[in-house]
């Protein structure tokens, strides 16, 4: 399903009722959304991501994170048909947002930790009632897409605002893009955003200093580009 270019956007999360606070796990069905998109857990407890839906690639990682929680900024899943479960124990407080790269439309979700207050209720257009039709249906047999996406032309410079950078790049094919400030080895900033051919995203918040800058694209089929790589210094 083709999607127009949306760089530098902010992802909309649609958000349910939080489950009460628990250990919690979180299955990703073959409707290609989260069995409970949106749970609460105390300090200290864990979320597991499974995945029942063998028929389609998934992953689970942190969306567009810029938390304290400097390990739940880098936690990313491999991408994988089946996926494989993946756990995360929360140590801070906050609301944690979540999301599969590969389903970036459907299948994003909140974790709310401690005291955080809780999401947002739904748009209408989003919630489930009990006289939905739950006939399944017989999907159409369609060859995989094995071809991988082309990233080029990736610079990047400092932005028109104080401590922000632009990265620029092109990408052949409809994807997921991501990209990743790193300083020292580690990840200090991810920005993630979607569509096809020329495009930029802005990457805010950036203290002073030299970064490297690395741009990731995966399609819609879970296919990885080669990462490119290149690097800009914020004053």
């Amino acid at each position: 399903m083709k999607r127009a270019l949306a760089l530098g956007f902010g992802l909309a999360l649609f958000a349910a009722a939080p489950a009460q606070a628990d250990n919690q796990t979180i299955d990703g069905r073959a409707d290609l959304t989260w069995d409970k998109p949106n749970v609460v857990v105390a300090v200290g407890e864990t979320v597991t991501w499974t995945f029942s839906d063998t028929s389609q690639n998934h992953n689970v990682q942190s969306d567009v994170p810029d938390l304290p929680d400097t390990a739940w900024n880098n936690f990313a899943s491999p991408i994988g048909l089946p996926a494989q479960p993946a756990s995360y124990t929360f140590t801070q407080e906050g609301v944690y947002k979540f999301i599969c790269v590969v389903h970036t439309s459907t299948m994003t979700g909140t974790v709310t930790v401690g005291s955080a207050g809780p999401p947002p209720p739904p748009p209408l257009s989003a919630q489930q009632f009990g006289n939905d039709d739950a006939t399944p249906v017989v999907l159409e047999k369609v060859s995989v897409d094995k071809a991988k996406p082309k990233v080029s032309s990736v610079s990047a410079k400092r932005g028109s605002k104080r401590g922000s950078v632009r990265v620029r790049f092109k990408v052949n094919e409809q994807s997921d893009v991501r990209v990743r400030l790193k300083r020292g080895g580690k990840v200090v900033k991810t920005v993630i955003g979607a569509g096809t051919g020329a495009g930029f995203l802005d990457v805010t918040g950036v203290k002073a200093g030299r970064y490297s800058v690395e741009v990731l694209a995966i399609d819609v089929a879970g296919n990885r580009a080669s990462l490119k790589k290149t690097s800009v210094t914020v004053r």
